[in-house]
């Protein structure tokens, strides 16, 4: 009896895009509702915005000037809320203080990957972001969370002081952009099917399978 393929599974995403957290947690209910098969799930960066400052810009500000029909935004905001509610995810959009540069909450993503903590540091980077409000582009926040997901925190600020993998980041996220992907979660089945947007879990573990069904 042969044994099953593991399915290899990347997911394009920016830690300030709220949809995102619930597209990877629908992902992992996806993925749990499918014990019969293996998968492998890896981080890969974007940018939402690759042009801010590192030091990042006031978060209200920010959303003052991109989304400036307040009415509408509060709207999203609800339907937000209403979303990650479901998924056990406390959006406190009231708590945040600045919009950050991502580059270097991806790098730190990258070295946790490297060692099987990925999903970890994913989920503490919303979390700090998106429910505590804290500068996930502050490389003492970054340290910190490091030191949290048991990296060794003293080492990960170091290297964040330096350009340790910056061109790695740019490259990748260049490479997507080149691709077509302008908007994420996307999700990338085994290197060859992609699809965008917060899907529902059960949609998620259908196109997950979607080559076993063909």
């Amino acid at each position: 009896m042969s044994e099953t393929k593991t399915i290899e599974v990347d997911m394009v995403s920016d830690i300030v895009c709220p949809w995102c957290w619930i597209g990877l947690r629908n992902l992992m209910w996806a993925m749990h509702s499918l014990p019969e098969h293996k998968f492998t799930l890896t981080f890969r960066p974007f940018f939402l915005d690759g042009v801010l400052p590192e030091e990042g810009v006031d978060y209200h500000s920010y959303m003052d000037a991109k989304f400036p029909d307040r009415e509408q935004r509060k709207i999203g905001i609800n339907r937000l809320s209403e979303a990650g509610h479901k998924l056990g995810i406390d959006f406190r959009f009231d708590q945040i203080k600045r919009r950050p540069n991502t580059a270097n909450a991806h790098r730190l993503i990258l070295w946790a990957q490297g060692q099987n903590k990925g999903l970890q540091v994913k989920e503490a980077l919303f979390l700090n972001f998106f429910t505590l409000g804290n500068d996930v582009g502050s490389l003492e926040i970054l340290g910190d969370i490091a030191g949290q997901i048991g990296m060794d925190a003293d080492l990960v600020c170091e290297l964040l002081s330096s350009d340790q993998d910056k061109k790695t980041i740019e490259t990748e996220v260049k490479a997507f952009t080149e691709m077509g992907i302008s908007g994420v979660p996307t999700f990338i089945v085994d290197r060859k099917r992609g699809i965008s947007g917060a899907l529902p879990a059960d949609e998620l573990a259908r196109f997950l399978l979607q080559d076993k069904s063909e």
